[in-house]
């Protein structure tokens, strides 16, 4: 699953966490367009990559996690009222 293990990667490709993103804010994008609904919907994630090791500690990954998803959360729009146009 994403976050529970590293990858190497070249120049221009992207990180598996990257690649989720965009595909979730693609996916919201087009459900958004095609909802008539007045409000948008959109997620907020916060993923953290680790390598599995028994020196881990769940609640300090958690945390940080945490911390992460309400860094995204920030950048989201203001608003989820749709404008009518």
């Amino acid at each position: 699953g994403y976050g529970s293990h590293s990858e190497t990667h070249s120049g221009n490709q992207e990180n598996s966490i990257r690649k989720f993103k965009r595909r979730l804010k693609v996916f919201t994008q087009n459900l958004n367009d095609i909802s008539g609904k007045p409000y948008y919907i959109s997620f907020s994630v916060g993923i953290l990559e680790f390598t599995c090791n028994k020196t881990i500690v769940l609640e300090e990954l958690l945390d940080k996690a945490d911390t992460l998803l309400y860094v995204e959360k920030k950048k989201k729009r203001k608003s989820i009222v749709k404008e009518i146009i």
